[in-house]
């Protein structure tokens, strides 16, 4: 376990990608996180992102904070966060309360319903381990013993823990929680290794066979089907995609930095100016917006028509009754778009940068199965729709 660092409570947080290495950084006042937004939009031009964040309940504790103690600037974070919580009526939550709220806010941000209930099988199990206690009272020992006693398999262990580390994080942002056990804990050292598995991935014929039978029988869902395909979009963030980011003239993709930015929203990037907190992708397989053109009702302004469970086990299992394959691989469309990409152009950076990976690391560690020749990781992203009848 790690020395727990100092908690930052000022209310605006900056969170810039650039180079691969994402950065956070705090700022007590408003002047002081636009100078740093101005200074991350020149680093984040081309090919980088930012988003500035703003939390109004911080702000408020913050002043009160400061309000007791006086304006000293020795004050360190702790003592700020111990004053604003006494003054703003701390009321403990237990495990179980916690939980149910945090569910709750993923719920109104728009989270697809399979997102929420995976997040929700795993926190719920936590939360029956300690019906009685306070959020406040759990220690990296508890949450350890937790996790150890999950599944037989390593990768299970990690992924309890990961949910209950962003239960945490979203517990001591919004002050439920003084101090965050989940940072004592060193994921190498403290859970068992995790094996990195096999990554399977689509050749080409099976590609195209699931595109074409969603181009034939499910074409509402196309925009959604090529979000993956040609750029290994995420299905959880494939389902809250909107038409007007992608932009056809430009031949370029632009994600709003609030998207980006999960569970903060910022007052900033809604005013004029804002461009830059956005994450501009323009290196994109040229066939994607072949099938842009062909389909405009599918990438039209709105949200992106994503198929419910039913409707996507419609398509996948007709083509496995094909003979194509027969199963779906884990993650298939992202893994497989990494594998062609990187294999194609050979570049870790620009493959981990459409995959908005933190680093080319994650790249080779996850996503990438092997070389396959470069023809044949092109040939992979030219997919190109069915003619117009």
């Amino acid at each position: 376990m790690r020395t727990e660092p100092r908690y930052h409570l000022a209310p605006w947080q900056l969170r810039l990608y650039h180079n691969g290495k994402e950065t956070y950084t705090f700022h007590e006042t408003e002047a002081d996180a636009v100078t740093a937004k101005k200074k991350a939009a020149k680093k984040a031009k081309k090919h980088g992102t930012f988003a500035l964040g703003y939390d109004r309940t911080a702000q408020l504790k913050y002043n009160e904070a400061t309000r007791i103690l006086g304006p000293k600037g020795d004050i360190v974070e702790v003592a700020r966060k111990e004053a604003a919580r006494a003054a703003s009526g701390y009321v403990a939550r237990t495990v179980p309360v916690a939980v149910a709220e945090y569910l709750a806010e993923k719920q109104t941000l728009n989270r697809s319903r399979k997102h929420v209930q995976d997040i929700r099988q795993r926190l719920t199990k936590f939360a029956e381990a300690y019906p009685e206690r306070d959020l406040e009272t759990i220690s990296a020992d508890n949450i350890l013993s937790f996790v150890n006693k999950q599944g037989p398999g390593a990768r299970t262990k990690h992924n309890f823990y990961l949910l209950i580390a962003c239960l945490f994080k979203h517990a001591a942002r919004r002050d439920w929680v003084a101090k965050n056990p989940t940072l004592k804990i060193v994921v190498d050292a403290d859970l068992p290794a995790k094996s990195k598995g096999k990554v399977e991935v689509l050749t080409i014929a099976q590609g195209e066979a699931i595109m074409r039978q969603i181009e034939r029988s499910e074409s509402m869902y196309i925009a959604w089907a090529c979000l993956q395909y040609f750029l290994g979009v995420r299905d959880a963030e494939a389902e809250r995609f909107r038409g007007e980011w992608i932009q056809r003239k430009l031949k370029r993709i632009v994600i709003p930095g609030w998207f980006l930015d999960g569970d903060v929203l910022s007052a900033v990037t809604k005013t004029a100016g804002s461009d830059r907190d956005d994450w501009v992708l323009d290196k994109i397989p040229p066939a994607f917006w072949a099938w842009v053109d062909r389909y405009p009702e599918a990438f039209a302004e709105g949200p992106i028509a994503f198929p419910s469970a039913p409707a996507w086990e419609r398509a996948r299992d007709a083509v496995i009754a094909e003979k194509h394959f027969d199963h779906w691989p884990r993650n298939g469309f992202r893994h497989s778009f990494a594998t062609s990409h990187l294999s194609w152009l050979r570049d870790s950076q620009a493959t981990s940068f459409l995959l908005r990976h933190r680093d080319a690391q994650k790249l080779w560690d996850h996503y990438f199965a092997k070389f396959v020749p470069e023809a044949e990781g092109e040939l992979y992203l030219s997919l190109k729709p069915l003619p117009a009848e």
